[in-house]
C-alpha cells in the first residue's frame, strides 16, 4: 500500500515522549515556514499514530506536492478522500491530484465519485469532460460538458474553446465552427481563435472561406510564418500552387527547414506537376522529422497518381433504340518517371441491335464487335504545359475493318486559375451495329478553356468540331458553371449551370443522332458524401430541357449518376458507376421519349 510506504520510507524519527499535539504543532509551524521536507516528516508521524484523519492526508498531499511529487501526492489525497467517502468536494481534489499526475483514469475515478454525490455541479461535469477527453473518449467528454452547460457552466472562452476542440476531434466540424463563431464573438481579435476557426473550414475543404480568414489572422498580428504555412497549405490543397508558392516565399529564408512550409510547398509543386521538386521536398521531410504521420500520409496522397498501374475498365448500356454496349478496355500504365508515362490499352466492344430495327449492321445481322490495341506517352513539354499523343490500330470483326486510330493531347495551364486544353481524336463512331458496318469514323477536334475565377467558381467553354467520313459534321459548343454551395463534415454541395448545342449538316440514315440543331440546359446538383480521405460517394441530379429541330417546344430533360469510390490513394480502388437519363429528343430511330442507362466499374491496381 503506497500510503504505508510513503509513511514508513521518510517519517522522521521523533522523541518516544513527544506528545501527538506536539508533533503537529511543529508539523504545521515548519508548514507556514515552508519547510517542506521537515512538514512532511512531522505530518507522516502524526499519521502513523492516527491514520484515520483524513485532514491529515489533505495536508500532507499539499506538501508533497510542493516538493514536486505529484503522484505520491495524489496517492495521499486519495487517502483523504477515500477516508471521506461521502465529501464530494475531497474526492473532486483527488481527481484533480490525479490530473496532475498525468493519471487520467484514477482522475476519472474520482470525478465520478464526487458527481454521484453532487451531480447538480456544473464544473464538476465540466471537469470529468476533462478526463473523458484525455482518455479519447470524446462523444462522453462532449455530453459532460454540454451537461455543464446546461447546468449554468459559464461561457467563458476556455470553456468555449475545450468544446470546439472536442468537436474538431470528433470531425464535427460545422459544429466546430459554430463554437469558434462564438469564441470570437467573445474575442473578435484573438488570432489564435482566427487560426483554429480557419483550420475548421480548410478541413471541411472551404478553402475560400479559410483562406479569408488567415487574412484576417494576419491583420489581428498573427505569427507571420503560421499565416505563411497555414494558407500556403490551405492554397496548395485547393489546387493554386502559384499562390501557394508566393505565400510561402517571403519566409522560406528563414525557415528552410520548417516542417509546414516545406508539406506546403511540396503539395504546390505536384499539383502543378512539378514532380522532381515535390518528392525531392518530402525526401528532405523524411531526413527532418521521419516517418512522422502527416509526412507519411501525404506522401501516399501525392505519390497515389504518378506510380505504374493496371486499370480495367468495363462499360454497359441500353437505350431508347435497343442498342446495347458491352465491353471495356485495359489499360497498363508504366511511370517512366513522376509525369512521364507509357501506356499501352487494349479494348474491345459489342454492339446488338435489333434486327429490322434499321440500327443493324448493313447486311442484316444484328450485332458486331469493335476491337483496339494502342500506345500512348506522356510527358512534361514547358512549365506548366504537358500533352499526350496515341497510336493504335481498331477493327470490327465485319468484312475485316481496320483503320488507324489515336489522339493528341495539349493542356497549357498558364496560370492557377486557367488552363487550355486541346484534343485530337480519330476512332470509329461508337453508336451502333449500322455505323460501324458502314465503317464510320469520326475525325475530333477540340477546344477547352477552364477558369476558375476563385475558389468558389469553376468555369468551363469547350467547343469541337468533328469530321465523318460520310461527309457529314458535327459543330458543337458546351457550357459549364460550378459553384461550391456547402463544405460540410462529411459532405460536400455544388450546384451549377450546363448548356450544350450542336448540330450536324447532313441528316443521314447511318445509325447515329444527327439533328441540325440541338440544345440541352440543365441545372446540376453535385453531392459527394465523404466516407473518409479514400472512400466517397458522389450523386449528381441535373433536371433541365431540351429541343431538337424537330421540336415545337421544349421538353423535360432529366440527368442523373452515383459513383462510388473506394481506396482512392491505396494500392487497389473502385470506383462504380451508374448513369441515365432522359428527354424528349435524342433517340436515332425518333419514336417516344429518348433514355440511356449506363454502367461502370473501374479496377485500378497500383505499383
Amino acid at each position: 500500500m503506497l500510503s504505508a510506504t510513503i509513511l514508513s520510507s521518510t517519517a522522521l524519527a521523533m522523541p518516544a515522549l513527544a506528545s501527538q499535539d506536539d508533533v503537529l504543532n511543529k508539523a504545521l509551524v515548519a508548514e507556514s515556514q515552508k519547510y517542506w521536507q521537515a512538514a512532511e516528516g512531522f505530518y507522516k508521524q502524526v499519521i502513523q499514530n492516527d491514520p484515520d484523519r483524513a485532514d491529515l492526508w489533505e495536508r500532507l498531499a499539499d506538501i508533497i506536492a510542493e516538493q514536486g511529487r505529484p503522484l505520491e501526492a495524489a496517492e495521499a489525497q486519495a487517502r483523504a478522500a477515500d477516508l471521506e467517502p461521502g465529501n464530494a468536494t475531497l474526492q473532486a481534489e483527488a481527481a484533480a491530484a490525479f490530473g496532475a499526475a498525468d493519471q487520467p483514469e484514477k482522475g476519472l475515478l474520482y470525478i465520478n465519485r464526487a458527481i454521484a454525490l453532487d451531480p447538480g455541479k456544473a464544473q464538476l461535469l465540466s471537469n470529468r469532460s476533462v478526463y473523458e477527453g484525455w482518455l479519447g473518449d470524446y462523444p462522453a467528454a462532449e455530453a459532460s460538458l454540454q451537461t455543464a452547460y446546461d447546468l449554468g457552466l459559464e461561457h467563458t472562452e476556455e470553456n468555449l474553446l475545450r468544446f470546439a476542440t472536442l468537436k474538431q476531434w470528433q470531425d464535427k466540424l460545422v459544429e466546430g465552427t459554430q463554437v469558434l463563431e462564438e469564441l470570437l464573438g467573445l474575442n473578435p481579435n484573438s488570432p489564435d481563435y482566427i487560426l483554429f476557426l480557419a483550420r475548421l473550414y480548410a478541413w471541411r475543404g472551404d478553402y475560400a472561406k479559410s483562406t479569408g480568414l488567415m487574412d484576417r489572422f494576419a491583420e489581428a498580428g498573427g505569427d507571420a510564418v503560421v499565416y505563411a504555412r497555414e494558407k500556403a497549405l490551405m492554397l496548395a490543397w485547393a489546387d493554386m500552387p502559384k499562390a501557394s508558392l508566393a505565400t510561402s516565399d517571403p519566409v522560406m529564408a528563414g525557415n528552410p527547414d520548417n516542417a509546414g512550409l516545406l508539406i506546403s510547398r511540396a503539395i504546390a509543386h505536384h499539383r502543378a506537376r512539378e514532380y522532381d521538386e515535390a518528392f525531392a521536398l518530402m525526401d528532405r521531410l523524411d531526413e527532418l522529422t521521419g516517418p512522422s504521420r502527416e509526412v507519411v500520409e501525404t506522401r501516399r496522397i501525392l505519390g497515389a497518381s504518378v506510380r505504374s498501374n493496371v486499370e480495367v475498365d468495363f462499360r454497359a448500356s441500353t437505350d431508347r433504340d435497343n442498342i446495347d454496349i458491352i465491353g471495356g478496355q485495359a489499360v497498363a500504365t508504366y511511370a517512366l518517371k513522376p509525369g512521364t508515362y507509357l501506356r499501352i490499352g487494349v479494348e474491345g466492344y459489342s454492339l446488338d441491335a435489333p434486327v429490322g430495327s434499321g440500327l443493324e449492321r448493313i447486311d442484316g445481322v444484328g450485332d458486331i464487335f469493335k476491337s483496339g490495341l494502342w500506345a500512348e506517352i506522356e510527358a512534361p513539354l514547358g512549365k506548366g504545359v504537358w500533352g499526350s499523343i496515341r497510336g493504335g490500330v481498331a477493327k470490327t470483326d465485319f468484312q475485316d475493318q481496320k483503320i488507324f486510330a489515336g489522339g493528341v493531347n495539349l493542356h497549357i495551364r498558364g496560370s492557377d486559375k486557367t488552363t487550355v486544353n486541346i484534343g485530337f481524336d480519330r476512332d470509329f463512331y461508337l453508336t451502333s451495329p449500322r455505323a460501324l458496318s458502314l465503317g464510320i469514323v469520326r475525325n475530333e477536334g477540340s477546344v477547352e478553356i477552364v477558369h476558375r475565377p476563385n475558389l468558389k467558381w469553376y468555369t468551363a467553354i469547350k467547343f469541337t468540331y468533328a469530321d465523318l467520313n460520310d461527309n457529314n459534321q458535327q459543330k458543337r459548343g458546351d457550357l459549364t458553371l460550378i459553384r461550391q454551395a456547402m463544405r460540410r463534415t462529411n459532405y460536400n454541395l455544388d450546384v451549377g449551370f450546363t448548356a450544350t448545342w450542336y448540330g450536324y449538316d447532313l441528316d443521314l440514315p447511318n445509325g447515329y443522332y444527327d439533328p441540325s440543331f440541338y440544345q440541352r440546359y440543365l441545372v446540376p446538383v453535385f453531392l459527394y458524401f465523404k466516407f473518409n480521405d479514400d472512400d466517397g460517394l458522389n450523386i449528381t441530379i441535373a433536371p433541365g430541357v431540351q429541343k431538337d429541330n424537330t421540336m415545337d417546344n421544349f421538353q423535360p430533360a432529366f440527368a442523373g449518376s452515383i459513383e462510388l469510390t473506394l481506396a482512392l490513394y491505396r494500392e487497389w480502388v473502385l470506383k462504380a458507376t451508374l448513369q441515365g437519363y432522359y428527354g424528349g429528343a435524342g433517340a436515332i430511330l425518333a419514336v417516344g421519349d429518348y433514355w440511356v442507362a449506363s454502367g461502370r466499374i473501374r479496377i485500378v491496381k497500383r505499383f
